[in-house]
């Protein structure tokens, strides 16, 4: 059944295809949106914490040259200007730790841990140089300066063991701030590879999806353009049925578009072409009757070739004559049938020189047989010119003897 008009038809193809297309764009861009804010947060991140790891590291090296100075001058207070940078470094630290994206959360804590290590040793290190004794006084005048650290007596520092946990300290808390700074610089390098892998899964997925869009155009190409060719295909096979003489077909449709009203006109046209061929055929059929009976109430025997070279007729005086029945030659092949050979061939010989005998003698003599004819052959051609069919008009014919 038709249901569409192949305007509309059309129309919904072309459509159907805009909407597809405008789809994929949009995906496209949102794909493309989301990949980028990717980037951009995992990029953003990245460069914040190595700025930051950066910035520990300069603040490590304040604390650590005011821890020096403090060792070198040795008063108490001069280690203590050291521990409000230290609690710098510590937020710095914890506001690594605060991002989002954190990683080598482990390296972090242990560094927070080497922190709290060091402002203890510090502590304690101030604590004891309180203790040490002072250098007597200048005879010049001048204020009392604290002795270095080496001129310390050995009963000042009961446990020396504190100085030396201070400098290590400093040195494991050096490292640590490297290993997280190059931790840093290889979650990077990770990331920036991670953004190439996403940048070549993303194209894959847009080819993917140009391919999948393309697919999809052709095939609702290739489907509205079937709806299409289905009814015409319809109508190829109706018009070639009609030709071959089919008229038992049947036409329908639900529809009243441009297609439907073909169907109609075709219908109807099916319906004359079948009455004015069976009237046709009826007048044909009264003329062939016409004919043989005409034929067979004359004395010579008369035969009729088609364009096939086949006998389509023989009148009964050439039956009798040659001893045939009608099963014999009725839709026989003229080099089939139980005729002689020189009528045979001279029919032939006219057929392809297109020169047409008239009353001209032939005799026929075999081993059972001897003729003597006179032919006429009388051309029938069609409206292209072309050879029809063919009379052949045996005339004075003499039998064979009687066995």
């Amino acid at each position: 059944m038709i249901r569409l008009s192949m305007a509309l038809r059309f129309k919904l193809a072309g459509v159907f295809t805009i909407v597809l297309v405008f789809f994929f764009g949009l995906f496209s861009l949102y794909q493309l949106h989301a990949v980028n804010e990717e980037i951009q947060t995992s990029l953003s991140a990245d460069l914040r914490l190595l700025h930051v790891v950066a910035q520990a590291r300069g603040q490590f090296a304040r604390v650590r040259g005011l821890v020096l100075d403090g060792l070198r001058m040795l008063p108490a207070n001069r280690l203590a200007d050291a521990l409000p940078e230290l609690e710098k470094l510590r937020q710095l630290v914890k506001t690594v730790d605060s991002f989002e994206m954190t990683r080598e959360v482990a390296s972090r804590a242990l560094l927070l841990t080497q922190l709290d290590l060091y402002r203890e040793e510090i502590l304690a290190v101030g604590l004891l140089a309180s203790r040490t004794p002072t250098v007597p006084p200048d005879p010049t005048g001048h204020a009392q300066s604290p002795a270095p650290p080496h001129a310390l007596p050995a009963a000042t520092f009961a446990d020396q063991g504190w100085l030396v946990d201070l400098l290590t300290s400093q040195e494991e808390i050096a490292d640590s701030l490297r290993t997280l700074e190059h931790g840093e610089l290889l979650l990077l390098a990770a990331d920036q590879q991670q953004i190439g892998r996403l940048t070549k899964a993303l194209q894959t997925r847009m080819a993917i999806l140009a391919i999948l869009t393309l697919a999809g155009s052709i095939g609702l190409s290739f489907f509205f353009s079937q709806q299409i060719r289905l009814p015409i295909r319809r109508i190829r096979d109706l018009i070639s049925a009609i030709r071959d003489g089919n008229y038992e077909v049947t036409v329908r449709t639900g529809s009243n578009d441009e297609l439907g009203q073909i169907f109609e006109a075709l219908a109807h046209m099916v319906q004359h072409i079948a009455i004015r061929d069976r009237l046709k055929i009826e007048k044909i059929l009264q003329e062939k009757n016409r004919f043989a009976a005409l034929a067979n109430h004359l004395d010579a025997p008369i035969m009729l070739l088609n364009r096939e070279r086949k006998i389509a007729f023989a009148n009964n005086p050439f039956m009798e004559f040659f001893r045939l029945t009608w099963d014999d030659v009725y839709e026989i092949d003229l080099h089939l049938a139980a005729l002689p050979q020189e009528l045979k061939a001279r029919i032939e010989r006219a057929i392809k020189t297109q020169e047409w005998p008239e009353d001209e003698p032939l005799d026929a003599i075999g081993e059972n047989y001897a003729y003597e004819m006179h032919l006429t052959f009388v051309p029938v051609n069609d409206e292209k010119g072309q050879l029809a069919s063919l009379v052949a008009i045996l005339g004075r014919l003499r039998p064979p003897p009687a066995a």
